[in-house]
């Protein structure tokens, strides 16, 4: 069979061979009657296989890098499926506009809860001077602050300098961050300013897990 009848994807191919893999033994069992020399051109085939796929890759490969094509490029050309959806940028993926929960440092704890309540994604974003991202509140804060909490300011109880990604940035930069972070949600700022945000859930609508 032609190579490209072969393999659409990365998962496709790794089914297909494991699929291939996993029934070997399995085709011998068919043909009872089928003798030495036949079994082995029936596993010679099954290396062959293997084999044309790997070489269709590694042609493809090099095809793509002598032309200077980039992740990014296939990111573009192919939207869907996993693969594609990494490929997205933040931007693609991020809350924006209204839906980005924010207040300024001075802002009183009791408005900030209803903010963060209102946004439903668990954390508000702290701004101060020039709309610059000074901090963020999360459920954990709120915890250690239980006491007297209303009593408090925004920037009394932030937690500064929270981890950020530029909205250009691709989304599988983001998803990594906050994996090894063991976060949820990522401020995507352009100059120091929040221009949108990012929840883990919003990764898994589009693909990316």
């Amino acid at each position: 069979l032609p190579y490209t009848t072969l393999c659409r994807s990365e998962e496709a191919r790794e089914l297909l061979l494991g699929v291939v893999a996993a029934n070997a033994v399995r085709l011998d069992a068919w043909r009872p009657g089928l003798d030495l020399a036949g079994k082995r051109v029936l596993r010679i085939g099954i290396v062959l296989l293997g084999l044309q796929l790997a070489l269709g890759d590694a042609l493809a490969i090099a095809l793509l890098e002598s032309r200077g094509f980039t992740a990014i490029d296939f990111g573009l050309l192919h939207p869907g499926g996993r693969l594609g959806a990494l490929l997205k940028f933040a931007r693609d993926a991020m809350r924006s506009g209204d839906a980005v929960p924010l207040v300024e440092q001075g802002t009183k704890m009791s408005d900030g809860l209803f903010v963060m309540t209102s946004k439903g994604l668990g954390c508000i974003g702290i701004t101060g001077r020039g709309g610059k991202l000074l901090g963020i509140i999360t459920d954990g804060d709120l915890r250690r602050h239980m006491q007297g909490l209303l009593d408090h300011t925004a920037g009394e109880v932030m937690t500064k300098s929270p981890r950020t990604i530029a909205p250009d940035a691709l989304a599988e930069a983001a998803l990594a961050q906050m994996q090894d972070s063991k976060i949820t949600t990522l401020f995507a700022v352009r100059e120091g300013r929040p221009v949108g945000i990012l929840h883990i859930h919003d990764c898994l609508r589009a693909g990316m897990v």
